[in-house]
């Protein structure tokens, strides 16, 4: 054949070329019709590493793979639903009794003599009386509220759709896990040993940042909630209630309950409620909290303060409430593969990542 003869067209490659962008098209529809259920897919998969501890007991008793994975949810869902109705019945009980306690509080004059007690306190409250009409404010907002009725139905339906979803992937999460992660180690592009390594870093972010943040906030809101109805605040597990959701959220922290009630309490000549209080909050934040923390983690990976810090407030303001999961596991799962990126590019500088090498907690989530 002369030199300057081309080649022969290859029929494969517009072929080729179609069925890649087939799948891209493919993979990018599936992506736009599963995102609607990224909350519920994000918590199924925290709940499923979470109780596995759990679902191993209960497959020693169960031999069912079926109806193991069915008790395992039933016990899931009850653990968490129960506690949250019977708050939620509570809160809205001590709500009302908020309200009625200020407006007691209101006609009695107790609210000027708290003000009095306090620095520019008379002049702070004088000002919001001159310029803020407390019933005009309230009349707008219950018609906000009977406004809105349509639409905090139609938010109520979706987070039950929300949850339906959750506990139907759950279920499947526990009863299928192990063709599940095969199939995903199988589409990784990394050995077994690789893809072991970046399913430990998975599993120690979603203890880290999930299971160990939560219960300790949780601790926080009922040990802060008994000490405010220790001293005799009112409304206690309203502010435990509150306490244990700030306590969940980066940077913003229960502080912003305990110091003002503190300082109220100083207000009153309350001294040693005020004491009790504030100790309860200095302690707290500065020791138990952390140690607490510490000891959840069971000594797991544990990213920088800058890191953890963009993938909460990041994962939260893309993803909602289940950011708090997507943010670090997204972050985590990065900085895993750059990890393993940089082991295949300097193997002299790492010791390779053999089975020895895998934590012994990964280990029982990717053969169990």
């Amino acid at each position: 054949m002369p030199a300057d003869t081309p080649a022969p067209a290859d029929p494969t490659r517009p072929r080729v070329a179609a069925l890649g962008l087939l799948t891209l098209f493919g993979v990018a529809v599936c992506a736009l019709v599963a995102y609607p259920f990224l909350p519920a897919l994000a918590w199924a998969v925290a709940l499923a590493v979470m109780a596995l501890p759990l679902h191993r007991r209960v497959e020693r008793l169960i031999p069912y793979p079926s109806a193991a994975a069915a008790a395992t949810t039933t016990l899931v869902v009850v653990l968490l639903g129960v506690p949250v109705v019977l708050v939620a019945g509570q809160l809205a009980r001590e709500a009302g009794s908020a309200v009625a306690t200020v407006e007691r509080a209101g006609e009695s004059g107790k609210v000027d003599e708290v003000a009095a007690r306090v620095p520019n306190g008379p002049w702070a409250l004088d000002w919001a009386r001159r310029n803020v009409d407390v019933d005009a404010e309230a009349r707008t907002l219950v018609r906000r509220l009977a406004g809105d009725a349509a639409l905090f139905a139609q938010g109520a339906l979706g987070a039950a759709l929300q949850t339906l979803v959750c506990v139907f992937i759950l279920y499947f999460a526990l009863r299928d896990r192990r063709r599940l992660l095969g199939s995903v180690r199988d589409t990784l592009p990394m050995t077994r040993t690789e893809s072991d390594y970046l399913f430990t870093r998975v599993d120690d972010t979603i203890h880290a940042t999930v299971y160990a943040t939560v219960l300790e906030a949780l601790v926080q809101g009922v040990t802060g909630g008994l000490v405010f109805w220790w001293v005799g605040l009112p409304n206690p597990v309203l502010w435990g209630t509150v306490m244990f959701a700030l306590g969940v959220l980066p940077v913003v922290g229960a502080v912003l309950v305990w110091l003002p009630a503190g300082l109220w309490l100083l207000a009153v000549d309350r001294f040693g409620d005020a004491a009790a209080v504030l100790g309860w909050g200095v302690l707290w934040t500065g020791l138990v909290g952390n140690v607490l923390y510490a000891y959840l983690a069971g000594g797991r990976m544990r990213l920088h303060a800058v890191p953890v810090l963009v993938a909460y407030v990041g994962g939260l303001a893309v993803f909602g409430i289940s950011g708090m999961v997507l943010g670090p596991v997204a972050v985590a799962v990065t900085l895993g593969l750059v990890d393993v990126w940089h082991r295949r590019l300097h193997p002299e500088e790492h010791a390779e990542l053999s089975p020895a090498a895998v934590p012994e907690s990964t280990a029982r989530l990717v053969t169990a």
